[in-house]
């Protein structure tokens, strides 16, 4: 393959010089919030976990027994020490709290991870823009490769056809000009033998019965 030089070098120059540092510096500004968060929403879980310890300490009437016992024993005021046991409700309130602020962390983490895809995609966008004229030019080598392969398979379906010859090479052409076709990269149509070829195997007519003669100016669409 052949690329255009001036095509590859103004890409080359193009791709080294250019600069993404606000856009490195935006991913990691958000990477640090979304590391801040994450800590935030880590001892919020670590509080939950907590709370659910001592929600299963409370659901059993014994534990509750021994603390309030414990309580008495050291002179708390019996009022006081059967209100220390029976924050049960305050306990499941915090915990739904949290649970709703840990909601609310993931779905900033969440957010945060969007726009660092923002961020990807506006430098993404750049290198496109820059790598455009390059993917055109190839496109290009490559039109004019499958042009020449599909001709090759004119040229061979002639010489199968008429000099039983190139068998195995058609067939191989065959697949190939099939996915040149289904990919778009020339039009599905017929195609015309090279003249040079149709020339060549003209020079076999006229040789007698023994040589059955077929002339092919057109290859079939596979």
């Amino acid at each position: 393959m052949t690329i255009d030089p001036k095509v590859l070098n103004a890409t080359a120059a193009a791709f080294e010089a250019l600069d993404l540092t606000p856009q490195n510096e935006q991913i990691s500004a958000i990477r640090a919030e979304i590391e801040r968060i994450q800590r935030a929403e880590e001892s919020a879980l670590d509080r939950s976990t907590e709370i659910d310890a001592r929600l299963g300490e409370l659901r059993h009437p014994e534990l509750q027994a021994m603390e309030l016992a414990d309580d008495l024993l050291a002179g708390v005021a019996p009022t006081e020490a059967a209100d220390a046991v029976r924050h049960e409700r305050e306990l499941r309130e915090e915990r739904d709290r949290l649970r709703g602020a840990v909601r609310e962390l993931r779905q900033r983490i969440e957010a945060a991870r969007n726009r660092i895809k923002a961020v990807e995609q506006e430098a993404i966008a750049r290198v496109q823009e820059i790598a455009a004229p390059l993917a055109a030019a190839i496109a290009s080598e490559a039109r004019e490769a499958a042009e020449q392969i599909r001709e090759a398979y004119a040229a061979l379906f002639a010489l199968s056809v008429t000099a039983n010859a190139g068998r195995v090479e058609e067939r191989m052409l065959t697949a190939a000009v099939a996915g040149i076709f289904t990919g778009g990269l020339v039009p599905r149509q017929e195609t015309q033998v090279p003249p040079a070829v149709s020339d060549a195997l003209a020079l076999l007519a006229g040789k007698g019965p023994a040589l059955r003669f077929r002339a092919i100016e057109i290859a079939p669409i596979q």
